[in-house]
């Protein structure tokens, strides 16, 4: 079974919301990889990290029936 890869975006203005998710994900499933990157760069990031799932602070509209967010 592959990793599960999740992607973190946020406004920079809400770090501590996405520092909360992150740190929570990494201690209650230690085997999935976790990444945070900045709500600007979302599209940049689901080219690169390719994630299974993305947690963010607004709806996806980067890859619309792509990736859930």
């Amino acid at each position: 079974m592959a990793e599960m890869r999740i992607l973190i975006a946020y406004e920079e203005r809400h770090n501590l919301y996405s520092d909360a998710v992150e740190d929570l994900l990494r201690r209650c499933r230690p085997h999935i990889s976790v990444t945070y990157g900045p709500l600007e760069e979302l599209e940049d990031q689901l080219e690169r990290f390719v994630p299974h799932l993305v947690v963010c602070s607004e709806s996806n509209t980067v890859s619309p029936g792509g990736v859930v967010a």
